[in-house]
């Protein structure tokens, strides 16, 4: 009688990864997430959607010390406001692409559209940054899903 429920059971459940729509959903909010805590220049709250160790990868290079990567962009976004005070930043997430292995891993590929709005008494143009193609590979952890690696490069117009 259940014998016959078996199979198709099983099948199911090795065919469908459980939980893989809800995982989708929680990678895409992670994502946003990140892109808002980007564009209010909060990198310390941002970390915390990241492991300890989370290696970063982009344009000058490759940081393996997490603490210290962020105090970098920390410095770095001080420097813009001080520089562009009243300024608004806006990142947008386009193009999503969110792929889950196994239940505890996943990667999600996006482009990042950032636009800075200086204030309006600010001379000369807003700042014009180039789109962004991110990679970040996350890790389950408890959970939660946290970015473990990330990757930023330039989008190259001739891609």
């Amino acid at each position: 009688m259940y014998r016959k429920a078996i199979l198709p059971a099983l099948l199911i459940l090795i065919l469908c990864p459980l939980g893989y729509a809800d995982d989708r959903e929680d990678i895409e909010a992670v994502v946003h997430e990140f892109s808002r805590l980007e564009a209010a220049q909060d990198v310390m709250t941002q970390a915390k959607l990241m492991t300890p160790d989370r290696l970063y990868v982009s344009g000058p290079g490759r940081r393996t010390n997490q603490a210290l990567n962020m105090e970098i962009q920390q410095a770095g976004i001080d420097r813009n406001k001080k520089r562009f005070p009243n300024a608004k930043v806006f990142y947008d997430a386009r193009d999503l692409i969110v792929r889950v292995y196994g239940g505890d891993a996943a990667i999600a590929s996006f482009y990042w559209y950032a636009n800075i709005i200086l204030s309006p008494e600010a001379e000369g143009p807003n700042p014009q940054l180039s789109p962004t193609v991110v990679t970040l590979f996350l890790v389950k952890e408890g959970g939660a899903w946290k970015i473990a690696a990330s990757h930023n490069s330039l989008l190259n117009p001739s891609n």
